[in-house]
Formats: structure tokens, sequence, C-alpha cells
């Protein structure tokens, strides 16, 4: 594709939003390889995309071509390229060694999650503790696999310890906590696997989702009223005035804006309510099929798939 730098940065984001919508928003790990493909070929120096593009194919069994990927991303870690300007890029012999490691080549595994430590403990990235703590886990996989308890053993309990620190200064999220649960489930600890699942799948309270949302909803449709009134012209809102046929009494007038502030409040508790129902009610059954799955010991090959 032709152009100007700029435009060609503009294409290249725009790709790896796509990729990514396809990757996380409907599990299309297909669809997403040729996208990243796409904006490796619009910026060569994009790490980032290495890095997602490796993990997919690996996903997809297709790990000749994932490693030749995730060495290039190697090679860019280390030259301190991530294509995003001031941004270092970390977790390429992570993702490498995750190769291996799905390929049962555990030793090559270790020794690219190694490298990714050291690298790691001489970088100053934002996320280097927890990728320090995602490494001691894997490690800890690999070494069980291979039999080495004590090794396996050493690596979750400073991944489990890196942990607590993290917790005791606040620093505490879904991410960390899945990957605790993947420690714990490594190691045959299926309540301490659960209940560390259970915060990441935290329960929404309906009510108070419920008024977050008709507050904002109720700030949003008064104001769009006001400023059309404000703006003026020949036909004060005339698109806005169509959802009168939705919410009876409503136009783009002051009397409008006081009835859009009822509408939109009261929409928007109901639809904040119900969105929290149907939430907590997804995260209630992917806890009973996980719970299942951790008390017949599957969750332990949990590595194969993360």
């Amino acid at each position: 594709m032709s152009g100007t730098p700029r435009a060609c940065h503009r294409w290249e984001l725009s790709l790896r939003c796509l990729a990514r919508a396809l990757w996380v928003g409907k599990g299309d790990f297909a669809g997403a390889i040729p996208v990243f493909e796409r904006s490796i070929v619009l910026n060569p120096e994009a790490g980032y995309s290495y890095l997602q593009l490796g993990l997919l194919l690996s996903w997809e069994k297709r790990y000749a071509e994932a490693e030749r990927v995730l060495r290039r991303a190697v090679d860019l870690q280390d030259q301190f390229i991530s294509g995003n300007a001031g941004l270092q890029m970390v977790g390429a012999n992570a993702r490498l060694g995750y190769v291996y490691y799905l390929q049962g080549r555990n030793a090559e595994a270790i020794r690219e999650y190694e490298r990714g430590m050291a690298f790691l403990h001489t970088s100053d990235h934002a996320l280097k503790e927890r990728s320090i703590m995602e490494l001691d886990i894997k490690l800890g996989a690999a070494y069980l696999r291979d039999g080495k308890m004590d090794e396996a053993r050493q690596h979750f309990d400073r991944a489990l310890k890196t942990f607590e620190s993290r917790v005791a200064k606040g620093a505490d999220d879904p991410f960390t906590r899945y990957y605790i649960a993947d420690l714990h489930a490594l190691r045959g600890d299926a309540d301490r696997a659960f209940d560390s699942l259970e915060r990441v799948f935290a329960k929404l309270d309906r009510f108070a989702f419920g008024i977050a949302v008709g507050t904002l909803a109720a700030l949003l449709l008064p104001a769009a009223s006001l400023f059309l009134v404000l703006k003026g012209g020949h036909a004060v809102g005339h698109n806005l005035r169509l959802l009168g046929q939705y919410l009876p009494g409503y136009e783009a007038s002051p009397r409008g804006a006081l009835l859009g502030l009822l509408y939109g409040f009261f929409g928007g508790f109901a639809a904040g309510w119900i969105f929290a129902i149907t939430r907590n009610a997804a995260a209630l059954f992917s806890l009973a099929v996980i719970r299942r799955r951790i008390q017949s010991g599957l969750l332990r090959r949990v590595f194969d798939y993360v």
C-alpha cells in the first residue's frame, strides 16, 4: 500500500484494532492472523503485532510459522523496538518459549523463559513485576512436566511471593488473579484455584451498575437537547426529534430536555440492571464449568491453552 508514513501508520493501527476485534471479540483466531500479517507489511518493526501473530499461529498449531514470527519479535525486543513510539516491548522470549512448550520441547522452552527472565531484570517496563511472576509460573509448569519437582516448587513459591507483594501494594487485578489460579491448579490445589477465579468473576452489583448507567444516560440526553436548542436554526433537532416516536413527549426543547433526563435515567437504569443480571448469570455458569474442570484435574493442563 502506498502513501505517506503518517497514512501508513494510521492504516497499521486500524489493522491492529481490527485483528484484536476478531481475536478477542469474536474468537476468530484464523481470521485475525492475515490482518496482523498485513499490519506487519505496513510496519515491519511493529513488535507487538509480531507478538500477537505468533500467539495466534501457535493456537492454530502452525508452530513453524509461529517460531519464525516470534524469533523476529525477540530481535525487535532486543533492539527495544515495539512499533509504538517510546514504548518498550517485553514478552517475546516468553511467547517463543510457549511455542516450544506446546510442542513438548521443554528444554528449549525453559531456555527461552530464562532468557526472558534475564531480559526483564534489565528492563524498567511498567509490567515488569507481573511479567516476572508470569514467567516464574511458566517455568514452574515446564519443570513440573519434566518431573523436576524442586525446581517447579521454587518458581511457584517465588511467583506467589511476588503476587502477595503486589496485593500488599494494592496492585490486585483480574489478569494476575487468573495466573495465580493457574498456579494453584498446576499444584493440584483446587480450592485455592477456584477461590482466585471467584475473585476474577466478582459479582457485579446490579443496582449500583443500573444507577451508574442511568445517571450517565440522564446527563447525555438532556445535554444533546440543550445543545441543539442553543445552536438554533430553522429545524432545531430534526433528527433528535425522531426519538419522540419511542419516548412520548420528547422533543429538542427545554421541556424535552427535562423529559430526556427522566427517560435517560430510568431507561439507562433498566439497561444497566438487565446487563448486570445477564453478566452475573454468565459468570456463574462459567465458574460452574471451571469448578468441574478443576475437580476433574483438567485445569492442570491450563498452560497448554494460555
